[in-house]
């Protein structure tokens, strides 16, 4: 267990109610060795926890900017909850199936301003900052059936954009992410547009899809 700062990952907050083998807990009491629910591997064991310093500090990350409140049900969480701008959010959605292949996608919090009423705080979320470390990245339940993914652990926190996280999750850039964001909001969740995604952004084909090794 260590306590660091953190550059860009996000991380959950304390307080967030994440599930375990003994039922909703939250994050902060997670300790190694515990069984937490995730996505794809049901109860999985988890590794190792650290803890970072939030407000300004957890604010100077890759995703800067300010942390996300989430009312009630707008990620399928049962109460409201705050996000760092930097944590990843699994999302199912039309709009990904047509436009991936698949309907699950890995967004930043900071994307989702506006979305569902989902608004920047203006403060940093208080409390601390907890990551969850398993043995590979996974997504974790909390607050209800909001999906929070936890990336594996690496030196300095490494942008999981450079990072080799393909056999898991795909990720999309930060324009990309905006982009895919403002099409859930109009409501475009039936045909994907006619020039390719990711090349309409100058970048490489991406296929997000469910952890499956």
């Amino acid at each position: 267990m260590r306590h660091e700062d953190i550059d860009g990952q996000g991380g959950i907050l304390t307080g967030t109610l994440v599930a375990t083998h003994d039922g909703w807990r939250p994050v902060e009491t997670i300790a190694p060795g515990d069984l937490v629910l995730t996505f794809d591997e049901g109860l999985t064991p988890v590794l190792d926890v650290n803890f970072a310093r939030s407000g300004a500090e957890a604010r100077g990350t890759a995703r800067a900017g300010a942390a996300l409140h989430v009312p009630p049900r707008a990620l399928d969480n049962r109460q409201a909850m705050t996000l760092l701008p930097g944590q990843k959010v699994l999302l199912e959605a039309d709009l990904a199936e047509a436009l991936f292949g698949d309907p699950f996608v890995l967004i930043a919090a900071g994307a989702l301003a506006g979305y569902r009423g989902i608004v920047p705080l203006d403060h940093g979320g208080g409390g601390a900052v907890v990551s969850l470390v398993f043995d590979r990245p996974q997504v974790v339940h909390a607050e209800g059936l909001a999906l929070l993914y936890c990336p594996e652990a690496r030196p300095d926190w490494v942008s999981m954009l450079e990072a080799d996280v393909g056999a898991h999750y795909s990720m999309l850039s930060p324009m990309q992410e905006r982009r895919f964001v403002a099409m859930l909001r109009q409501g475009e969740t039936t045909a994907a547009p006619q020039v390719p995604f990711a090349a309409a952004e100058g970048q490489a084909a991406l296929s997000p899809s469910r952890m499956v090794s």
